[in-house]
């Protein structure tokens, strides 16, 4: 009886051996399996890759310079296209301007899916200027960002699409708003750039320098607005960043 409940037991340690190698063997082969995906989609978003040059297009950033006070300054330009690689699919661009803009960060949104767009521009920037800037922060008036848009809440409440929003502060100081705040959808031509759009948070005066542009990137395309007037749909910049300077925070 005492050999039966060894060699039982012999059986049962042996069998418990096997379904823990058995086990071992098969969270492996998931975990190996779960990433190969996981390694695409961070090689897709992290890896760096630009063949654009931007060589011959017209840079003004030393004639000139935009201000918190007087907002960005845009230059039409005209004929400027070039088509190279980036983040290895191919971009045809068109420089429609040249863009420079000084203002303080309200609001930053990351975008983490696996696509051409999230790919391109993986961070949008809310910036503000001029009579916003300058009376920031305003009790009741904050931004938010989703779905490529950067919404401004007067009391909690979001403004329309369509509304140029006015309100009045506790100084007694009028806002308008719709003119003096831009949601940017920011496309880095350096990896340097592109750590500099990933240091920017809300608080943070900073001047941009850039292009505003059309692309065509895998399949989808971005058409830059070329005036801070508008609203809703392909109202944001599109803005290819050649230079960032963070100038101090709020």
């Amino acid at each position: 009886m005492a050999s039966g409940n060894y060699e039982y037991g012999q059986s049962a340690i042996n069998l418990h051996k096997k379904l823990g190698a058995k086990t071992w063997i098969i969270s492996f082969i998931i975990i190996l399996v779960s990433a190969i995906p996981a390694a695409i989609y961070i090689n897709w978003r992290f890896y760096f890759q630009n063949t654009i040059t931007a060589d011959g297009v017209p840079n003004y950033s030393k004639e000139m310079s935009s201000s918190i006070e007087s907002g960005p300054v845009q230059i039409r330009l005209d004929g400027y296209r070039e088509s190279g690689e980036y983040k290895g699919r191919k971009l045809d661009i068109t420089f429609k301007d040249y863009y420079d803009i000084t203002g303080i960060v309200v609001s930053v949104h990351d975008y983490w899916g696996f696509n051409a767009y999230d790919a391109l521009v993986p961070r949008d920037v809310c910036v503000i200027w001029g009579n916003l800037a300058n009376n920031y922060p305003s009790p009741g008036l904050e931004f938010s960002q989703a779905d490529r848009y950067c919404k401004p809440k007067i009391d909690g409440v979001e403004l329309s699409d369509e509304e140029t929003f006015t309100t009045r502060s506790k100084m007694g100081v009028k806002m308008t708003g719709i003119s003096t705040f831009s949601n940017n959808h920011l496309i880095s031509s350096t990896p340097e750039i592109r750590g500099q759009i990933f240091g920017l948070s809300a608080g943070d005066k900073v001047r941009i320098v850039g292009y505003l542009v059309r692309v065509s990137y895998d399949g989808i395309v971005l058409d830059s607005s070329e005036t801070r007037e508008d609203a809703g749909d392909h109202a944001c910049e599109v803005v290819y960043v050649t230079n960032i300077e963070k100038l101090g925070n709020i």
